[in-house]
């Protein structure tokens, strides 16, 4: 034997105040920006960002348990953002990765970029600064060892040779 079903209808949903209208966040100081963005859902825009930036820096320097938990629940929140919401405006693009002159691929958080990617334009800078930043390097190394005069590589067979001269 089943039960009937229940008849009762649903709770009527709250009512909504009329006077409640969205805070405007460009009148409020960066503390109550802050309350409210964590409070709220809503989107991050620049300004909300920018706030949340600045107290978390000035949070970051107390050792208190309040400074602490504040710190925490901005970087909860943040880390919670879209990348709409952090650079607003950013294209994806598409790149060609070399290999780096050492023979090493780039590697962004254990993502390995070598070939075509398509990635958003900030990660796409970052990307391409550090194959540029490579290349430098390499060229620098490649550049000492010129002016160094010459130089013997000690895991080759000529510097074997050389170790067992000075043994003998």
């Amino acid at each position: 034997m089943s039960r009937p079903p229940s008849r009762t209808p649903a709770a009527p949903a709250p009512p909504v105040p009329d006077d409640e209208t969205p805070v405007e966040l460009e009148s409020l100081e960066p503390e109550e920006i802050v309350a409210v963005a964590l409070q709220d859902r809503r989107p991050l825009t620049p300004t909300i960002l920018a706030a949340l930036n600045q107290t978390r820096r000035d949070a970051a320097q107390y050792d208190d348990e309040g400074s602490r938990k504040l710190v925490r629940e901005i970087d909860s929140r943040v880390r919670r953002a879209t990348h709409h919401e952090l650079h607003p405006g950013c294209p994806r693009v598409v790149i060609q990765v070399p290999m780096l002159p050492n023979r090493q691929f780039v590697r962004v958080n254990e993502k390995v970029y070598f070939g075509e990617h398509e990635v958003w334009d900030c990660e796409a800078r970052t990307i391409l600064a550090l194959v540029h930043h490579a290349r430098l390097v390499e060229a620098q190394r490649m550049d000492d060892r010129r002016s160094d005069g010459p130089l013997i590589d000690l895991d080759s067979p000529l510097g074997e040779r050389a170790r067992a001269i000075q043994r003998a």
